[in-house]
């Protein structure tokens, strides 16, 4: 049992003692690590051209709404102006009215 013993730690202390085995890369091994790091980059452009085309889709959706707003402001301007423009004229014309019947009141033919 004493031998069995000794031999028993004789070969544990031997296993232990070794040092462990050096891993070299094989080349199976390499080329999968390089299309690994490859799919990431892909995947990673991939991530990034989401991001613009969504950036890009809010900007365009922000342009229609402001160029909607600017067609409202401008048309309502555009109206505005014209009343205006209207009731302007529709002043002078009084006026001329009024100038024409004070005018016509001191014409020289009538005689006061």
């Amino acid at each position: 049992m004493r031998v069995f013993g000794l031999l028993m730690m004789l070969g544990l202390s031997s296993a232990c003692s070794v040092a462990p085995p050096v891993h070299r890369t094989s080349e199976a091994m390499e080329r999968s690590r390089k299309l690994l790091d490859a799919l990431d980059r892909v995947e990673a452009d991939l991530h990034q051209g989401n991001a613009e085309l969504a950036t890009y889709g809010e900007l365009v959706e922000r342009h229609q709404q402001a160029t909607q707003l600017t067609c409202q402001v401008s048309s309502t301007h555009v109206d505005e102006i014209h009343r205006l423009e209207v009731a302007q004229e529709k002043k002078r014309a009084e006026k001329r009215k009024h100038r024409s019947m004070a005018q016509a009141g001191k014409s020289p033919g009538r005689s006061s």
